[in-house]
C-alpha cells in the first residue's frame, strides 16, 4: 500500500512531471526562457517559467514560494472564520515546507505554521488543520478537552484526518 502510494504521485514532482494541488493531479512543466521567472496556472498544467540554465534547487524554490502563496490564499479566510468561531486570534499564519508534521501551533507566541504539503490536499484537509492548530491556542495538548474542541469545530474531523493520510503531495505523514 506504501508503495502504491508513493507510485501515485512521486515526491519530487521536477523529476515526476506531475504535481497534486488541492486534490489534483496536473503535468508540471519547465519552460526555460528570458524574462521574469514566474508560476503560471494552464488548464491542466503547472507551467515553471525560468531562466535557461536554471538548476533544481532554483525551480524548486520557485514552486515553493508559488505554493506557499495558494497555501495561504487558501487558508487565511478559513483561519479568519475559525479563529472567530473558537475565540481565538493566532498572532501570524506562515506557510513552509515541513519535514513531519502538516501544521504546527506555538503556543507562546500564537504563531501558525501549514506546511506546504497541504497544497496537494482537498480543502477539507486543510480546514481540519486549520482547526486543529488555532484548537491549540485554546488547549495546548492533545488531551480530551482539545478532542472536544475539534469535535464541536468539526464534527467529521477523523475523516478528514484520514484523508491527509492518504496520496499526498509527497511523502506519507501522519498527523501529530
Amino acid at each position: 500500500a506504501v508503495r502504491a502510494r508513493a507510485a501515485a504521485v512521486p515526491a519530487d514532482p521536477l523529476a515526476s512531471g506531475r504535481i497534486r494541488l488541492r486534490g489534483t493531479t496536473l503535468r508540471l512543466e519547465v519552460a526555460e526562457g528570458r524574462g521574469r521567472e514566474r508560476v503560471e496556472l494552464a488548464g491542466d498544467a503547472l507551467v515553471l517559467r525560468v531562466r535557461p540554465g536554471s538548476g533544481d534547487e532554483r525551480r524548486a524554490a520557485l514552486l515553493d514560494a508559488w505554493l506557499g502563496e495558494r497555501l495561504l490564499e487558501a487558508a487565511l479566510p478559513l483561519v479568519e472564520l475559525w479563529s472567530a468561531r473558537l475565540g481565538v486570534k493566532p498572532a501570524r499564519v506562515q506557510a513552509r515546507r515541513m519535514k513531519t508534521r502538516w501544521g504546527s501551533c506555538s503556543v507562546r507566541t500564537g504563531a501558525i505554521r501549514l506546511g506546504l504539503e497541504l497544497a496537494s490536499k482537498p480543502p477539507e484537509c486543510l480546514e481540519y488543520v486549520v482547526v486543529h492548530e488555532l484548537a491549540h491556542l485554546l488547549e495546548p495538548g492533545h488531551g480530551p478537552r482539545f478532542h472536544a474542541i475539534v469535535e464541536r469545530a468539526l464534527p467529521d474531523w477523523k475523516e478528514r484526518k484520514a484523508a491527509l493520510r492518504g496520496v499526498s503531495g509527497g511523502s506519507h505523514k501522519h498527523y501529530k
